[in-house]
């Protein structure tokens, strides 16, 4: 399945914004990906890439969700030596999790060049 829009940046094939997501939550998973802004826009989103209906997901998912969890907050927190680790371990089981190689690719460029002391961990899209 080509990609589209903003899931060409996550790897994705479906990717919900928050509101989506906080009326669906009850009957689907699906695990954040990032707050983005897309081109034209401003004001960040909270976006999630759907995974499954609730009680489908994929037999390994939640030992996944939980590496990949760990691998944002030490993103989130700045840890890029850290998240790294995580994110490389995540795609030696996983090789095709997309956003794990997102995370991974930002985590390496952050290493070389770290964003501004303001960074508010926004994505901004450049593309729609």
């Amino acid at each position: 399945m080509p990609k589209i829009g903003a899931n060409k940046a996550y790897g994705t094939n479906i990717m919900i914004g928050e509101s989506t997501y906080l009326l669906a939550k009850s009957k689907i998973t699906a695990r954040f990906l990032d707050f983005l802004t897309v081109k034209g826009k401003n004001e960040p989103v909270r976006v999630y890439e759907l995974v499954s209906a609730k009680g489908d997901e994929p037999s390994d998912w939640a030992d996944l969700f939980s590496q990949y969890d760990a691998g944002m907050a030490e993103y989130t927190n700045r840890n890029w030596e850290k998240s790294e680790k995580i994110f490389e371990h995540i795609l030696s089981r996983w090789p095709a999790d997309g956003a794990s190689r997102t995370y991974l690719d930002r985590c390496r460029e952050f290493l070389v060049n770290p964003p501004e002391p303001g960074w508010d961990g926004v994505f901004r899209l450049k593309h729609k």
